[in-house]
């Protein structure tokens, strides 16, 4: 199914949007949703957690996260796959199936095991149903209606961002964190039950579905050690014997799986979506922007909490707000895309969120100051980053032949991840062990670089602009 002449809807003068296209582009949205909502989650819970289990440790405790991102990543390029060939809605309710049984599971987690077993699970899910998810709807889309669509795919993910360090801290601290993953069980099972009845699959070219087993394997697990050395990497040490031999052997494997790649005539990974310049620009330009906002993410609620004396409920609730200004701002950046072209859009709210960044680089200090400090900071790079920080997506797979979209899909949010965990790692070996007012002077060189990596991301969407623009000889 792709456009119908259905009178609902109107997506330009020519073209009209079925009702049932938007219905679909809901339950398949519930996947941002929950996936956001999840990780927002463990972020409230985890002391808790550590507080259930006071026998295990800390880096034990840590694999609940970092399971999750292994698994993520293991699998996204496998899913994106499986999901062109297999058929993207199967694929998509079966990831949203595996998510909520691993909530579950979370929930009534007797002891640390199982919670990482569960979270790993969850992981599993996660990389079924973030390859196949917008693949799923964008074809029911026509190319002027796109932007939209990501934008209000990007809005819903905001908004889960504003439930979890809110509601979710509240629940997590006056009931149980349990109960925040109990929460997710009803979201899931709705979603698949309504999915099963109003998503239609994309009618796209099929083709058997031939895996090469060793490219599964080494790029499986080259990928995985690259996660688990960004997630772990400062507990284990950065020139630690662990870290280092983990880091040459993920590396070896992750170039072999390309050499194999290139080689192979039906490669688990296309590298011939290289090929593609808009796809490959703005899945780079989406990295510089996610090693930017995770950045931010991280080092914000340090100051807020730790400098500024902010209990964990007011700052998340602090942080809220910028991603209340991004579910706003997201619909009104795509449609403003779908009018005027990407490039503005992109490129102007990466400067503004480089200079939110920066307004916190000259006038953060040691004393608290809401209003005229952390707020205008907060709705810029919230506002600014609801834009770049989704139309990078829809940006990239626009134009893309429709039997390509999951793989190309799976390998962008895969790319995505990977930056957002080097921009995890940087900051956290920037800030160290700081604290006092040096944690201060820390957060602010992770601010330039927050900058820098956003006027990198603008700058690499201009060059490529212009040389696009220019005539061939």
């Amino acid at each position: 199914m792709s456009v119908t002449n259905d009178p609902s809807v109107s997506a330009g003068p020519d073209i009209v949007v079925p009702r049932r296209s938007w219905v679909a582009l809901a339950v398949a949205a519930a996947s941002i949703f929950l996936f956001v909502l999840d990780s927002g989650l463990l972020s409230v819970s985890l002391p808790l957690i550590e507080k259930e289990f006071p026998d295990t440790s800390r880096a034990v405790l840590s694999w609940a996260a970092t399971g999750f991102l292994v698994a993520l990543a293991s699998l996204l390029l496998l899913s994106g796959r499986v999901a062109d060939r297999r058929g993207r809605k199967v694929v998509y309710l079966s990831g949203v199936a595996a998510f909520t049984v691993g909530a579950l599971m979370t929930a009534i987690a007797p002891g640390p095991i199982w919670l990482i077993a569960a979270r790993v699970i969850q992981g599993v899910g996660g990389a079924f149903l973030t390859s196949s998810s917008l693949a799923l709807v964008l074809p029911l889309f026509p190319a002027s209606r796109q932007g939209v669509v990501v934008g209000w795919w990007g809005a819903i993910g905001s908004l889960a961002a504003i439930l979890s360090p809110t509601i979710g801290a509240l629940v997590a601290q006056e009931i149980s964190w349990r109960w925040n993953f109990a929460a997710i069980v009803p979201i899931g099972i709705a979603t698949v039950l309504i999915g099963r009845r109003v998503l239609d699959e994309p009618v796209v070219e099929r083709r058997p579905v031939s895996v090469d087993g060793l490219s599964v394997a080494i790029g499986s697990i080259g990928l995985g050690g690259l996660a688990a050395v960004l997630s772990q990497g400062r507990r284990w040490g950065w020139t630690s014997s662990l870290t280092l031999a983990l880091v040459i052997v993920s590396l070896a494997l992750v170039a072999t799986f390309v050499v194999r790649s290139r080689s192979e005539a039906d490669p688990l990974f296309d590298v011939s979506l290289f090929g593609f310049r808009n796809w490959t620009v703005n899945t780079l330009a989406a990295g510089l922007q996610q090693i930017g906002f995770f950045s931010w993410f991280l080092t914000t609620p340090l100051i807020l909490v730790n400098l500024w004396g902010w209990s964990v409920f007011q700052a998340g609730s602090a942080m809220a707000l910028g991603q209340f200004a991004a579910a706003i701002t997201g619909p009104l950046g795509g449609r403003w895309a779908d009018r005027r072209g990407f490039l503005m859009p992109l490129a102007s709210t990466a400067i503004g969120c480089a200079i939110a960044a920066l307004w916190l680089v000259v006038t953060a200090g040691v004393e608290p100051s809401f209003w005229r400090v952390f707020l205008p900071a907060s709705m810029l790079m919230g506002a600014a980053g609801g834009v770049c920080g989704m139309l990078t997506t829809s940006a990239a797979l626009r134009h893309l032949p429709p039997d390509r979209l999951g793989a190309a899909n799976g390998a962008h949010q895969l790319l995505r991840r990977i930056a957002g965990l080097i921009g995890v790692a940087l900051a956290l070996a920037m800030i160290g062990d700081a604290e006092g007012p040096a944690i201060l002077d820390a957060a602010k060189h992770v601010w330039i670089m927050i900058a820098i990596a956003h006027l990198a991301m603008s700058a690499l969407l201009i060059t490529a602009a212009r040389r696009t623009s220019q005539p061939t000889s």
